[in-house]
């Protein structure tokens, strides 16, 4: 398996990326989220989550963390922009 960051290198825009396969927890288990949150020591009011399915979108907003339903690039950078990130 390519690594991701190897093959999208706009993921580099992101200042912390977690992959679920490298904390052996997968989405959406609420854990997963705790688990991220904890290990990378972030506040959930101040993170901001990009997926392409709602329910873990959702299980991550219970949480406390800011979501993003992911459908293509373009409207991944509007919103974005819409929320200053870029």
């Amino acid at each position: 398996m390519q690594d991701i960051e190897q093959i999208n290198h706009d993921i580099d825009l992101f200042d912390k990326k977690i992959f679920s396969y490298e904390i052996g927890s997968v989405k959406p288990d609420k854990q997963t989220f705790k688990t991220v949150l904890n290990k990378v020591q972030i506040i959930a009011d101040e993170t901001l989550f990009v997926d392409d399915h709602e329910i873990n979108i959702k299980r991550a907003e219970e949480e406390g963390i800011h979501g993003i339903i992911f459908k293509n690039a373009e409207q991944l950078k509007q919103e974005l922009i819409e929320r200053k990130i870029l």
